[in-house]
């Protein structure tokens, strides 16, 4: 059970990356949005901001790959399977 704990850490890590990732891109582009056409500023804007979407969506695939590999541990620990 300790390598789910490891898993969980390397889970929140990657949300910290995402995160951050996010944030330093829309910090870095924030100043070059009044270089862009009025009518790209919609799709530059939701290009910018849906990094933090595709960060979590990676995230919640793992975390139900996470929940179905728990799942099938504890059915095999309480079926007697891991002693």
């Amino acid at each position: 059970m300790q390598i789910l704990q490891i898993l969980g850490g390397l889970l929140a890590a990657y949300l910290i990356v995402g995160f951050v990732h996010s944030v330093v891109l829309f910090v870095s582009d924030w100043k070059n949005i009044k270089f862009v056409e009025p009518g790209e500023r919609l799709r530059y804007l939701i290009y910018i901001l849906g990094w933090p979407l595709v960060w979590s969506a990676f995230a919640i695939i793992i975390i139900i790959f996470f929940l179905i590999i728990t799942a099938l541990l504890m059915i095999l620990y309480f079926a007697g399977g891991l002693c």
